[in-house]
């Protein structure tokens, strides 16, 4: 069986549009298997959310989206 993953999402914890637990809904309906909520500078939605994902077949790889400067330019990091 192969697994479809998307390993960049936001949630209403940075600048996604929705709950945690309506992400991984959306997840599920798109037939998406491995979820990494990589909200900026928090992992708030990830801890909120394993246990929930779990129950609905979810992988849930914590993220983050780091925001970070270099030489005076705003640079995302996905960690």
């Amino acid at each position: 069986m192969a697994r479809v993953a998307d390993l960049h999402t936001h949630t209403r914890h940075s600048d996604g549009l929705y709950e945690p637990r309506d992400l991984v809904d959306r997840a599920v309906a798109a037939g998406i298997s491995i979820l990494c909520i990589s909200d900026h500078d928090n992992l708030t939605a990830s801890r909120e959310t394993a246990a929930y994902a779990r129950s609905r077949g979810i992988v849930l790889v914590p993220g983050t989206e780091l925001s970070c400067q270099h030489d005076g330019v705003d640079v995302h990091v996905l960690a």
